[in-house]
């Protein structure tokens, strides 16, 4: 709300006449007073000491009257400023002014001039402390002050005042006034008076009335606005019992339905299409009311449990309106991630009086999918049954194994990986994953539908390695293995494709090759049977 702003600045200017007039000839006294005490003088002769007589002289004119500002501020220019602070206006005088030694110029003049913001009222109103009189001890010489103005910005309302106004556009102004002798001064001496420039600048404003609208009976408040600036609505002041204020509307009679009561104004809002340019403009807005239904709102975490926190909803509800709240799962905190939340809502019935009611938001559930790739013949299959069997680990926990493809859902943001135990003659190469992001800890997390590729190959057996201390020489079909054999880790498959040589031999238990060069880097040898025993 902008300021209703009526503020009055003073500026005292003083006005001082002196007259420096030269003496008239006086008479000498006819009669000497006994007991009085004469001086002497060669142009008046002798004269009392206590009654001179150029305290009589005649005198013919003012020959200089200057204007002095009784505050310390002075341009080097010998002009004199004022300027209100907020800057809505600024009023130059001078600092003084000269009046001709001619007996035949009894006038003189001075200017203000000054500036005046848009959509501001100014006035200036003059007095004179004296009266109109200058004053010399007990005498007194009386003076005429006119004022004019030969633009059009600003009104000569009489002599000691003028007005200035604006719309949307400041104005400069300029105003003249003439000061004139009318008395004849019959004593020598400084004739002084006091001019009073008193300054009043307002605001333009428009109007807004807000109504309690059917609460109990309370008188309206007002708030002033200026004009040129937006209104900012007030808060409520009033009370309507048990009922809970839900906005303002410009019509006394607003439709009474959750979906216009979202459309309701409220403190704070900044009121741009209204008129603001025109002054007295008056506008008025009416209180609505309803019950109030509170919702307090808890988040899943990934393992299942609930969040410490949470949040508030509360919606203000007309009276027998049925009231559903929902939430689409990007509006959630603390984290607008879409894919975080599941579509939420809480039916809250008719309204009849306030409600509060408490639900949890919970995560988005999304599927791990498995699928397997045979690389040696490019089959790829959403069924890994053929090849081996999975378990699935969510959040740590075995949660399914089998030898079929996978499908379940499960929490955004729990982790998970796969373990897949291939059938006799394959063999799992590697895992591919998709559609997932890591943890802080590097774990793979759902963020979406994630799919895991497990890629096999084919495998003529598995190796098991010869245990440490074992003084068994190995024997393959009946015959003893050379002294360079060597025996590999059976958790990776061997076929006679890996060796450079051929030259291999097998049984069921344990694959020995007597190639010497050792295959790098997945297969090292773990002991040589000739040399390790």
């Amino acid at each position: 709300m902008q300021q209703n702003w009526n503020k009055i600045v003073g500026l005292l200017v003083a006005a001082a006449l002196w007259l420096a007039v030269p003496a008239a000839a006086a008479a000498q006294p006819d009669v000497v007073q006994e007991n009085s005490f004469y001086l002497y003088d060669e142009e008046y002769g002798y004269y009392d000491a206590d009654d001179p007589p150029w305290a009589y002289s005649e005198m013919d004119s003012a020959e200089a009257v200057y204007l002095e500002p009784n505050v310390s501020t002075f341009s080097s220019d010998g002009l004199i400023t004022t300027m209100e602070k907020e800057n809505y206006y600024e009023i130059t005088i001078p600092a003084s002014v000269s009046w001709s030694d001619s007996s035949e110029d009894e006038e003189t003049t001075f200017q203000m001039t000054g500036t005046l913001q848009p959509y501001r009222r100014l006035t200036v109103y003059i007095s004179s402390n004296g009266e109109n009189k200058l004053t010399c001890g007990e005498q007194t010489l009386g003076y005429t002050f006119t004022a004019s103005s030969d633009d059009n910005n600003l009104t000569v309302e009489s002599d000691m005042t003028c007005k200035a106004d604006t719309d949307a556009d400041k104005k400069d102004f300029t105003a003249n006034y003439k000061l004139a002798v009318t008395g004849t001064p019959t004593v020598s001496g400084e004739y002084t008076d006091t001019l009073t420039f008193e300054i009043e600048c307002v605001p333009k404003t428009y109007t807004v009335t807000y109504h309690i609208n059917n609460g109990t009976d309370t008188k309206p408040f007002e708030q002033t606005v200026e004009c040129g600036t937006s209104a900012t609505l007030e808060d409520n002041r009033f009370l309507n019992g048990l009922m809970t204020f839900a906005g303002w509307s410009a019509e006394p009679n607003y439709t009474q339905t959750v979906e216009a009561y979202e459309k309701l104004l409220h403190h704070n809002n900044e009121m741009t299409e209204w008129d603001t340019k025109t002054e007295n403009k008056k506008y008025d807005l009416y209180a609505q009311w309803g019950y109030l239904c509170t919702l307090n709102v808890k988040y899943e975490a990934a393992d299942g449990s609930i969040e410490t926190g949470g949040e508030t909803y509360r919606k203000v509800v007309p009276a027998g309106e049925n009231y559903t709240w929902t939430r689409e799962r990007d509006h959630f905190a603390p984290n607008a991630d879409k894919q975080k939340w599941q579509d939420t809502s809480y039916d809250f019935g008719t309204v009849m009086e306030d409600k509060t009611a408490s639900i949890v938001v919970r995560r988005n559930l999304y599927d791990v999918i498995l699928k397997g790739v045979l690389d040696d013949e490019g089959i790829e299959s959403k069924d890994i049954s053929e090849w081996g069997s999975a378990t699935i680990y969510i959040n740590g926990k075995p949660v399914a194994a089998g030898e079929s493809s996978y499908s379940e859902k499960y929490p955004y943001g729990s982790t998970f990986s796969v373990n897949v135990q291939p059938h006799e003659g394959y063999a799992v190469t590697s895992y591919e994953y998709k559609q997932t992001d890591k943890n802080e800890k590097g774990e793979h997390i759902l963020t979406g539908d994630s799919e895991v590729i497990v890629h096999f190959k084919k495998a003529t057996t598995e190796t098991q390695a010869l245990l440490p201390g074992d003084d068994s020489l190995p024997v393959v079909d009946g015959e003893l293995l050379p002294e360079d054999a060597a025996v590999y880790e059976p958790s990776d498959t061997i076929t006679d494709s890996t060796f450079d040589d051929g030259d291999s031999y097998w049984n069921d238990d344990t694959h020995y090759d007597d190639f010497d060069t050792y295959p790098e880097p997945d297969y090292a040898p773990l002991v040589n049977p000739w040399t390790d025993r």
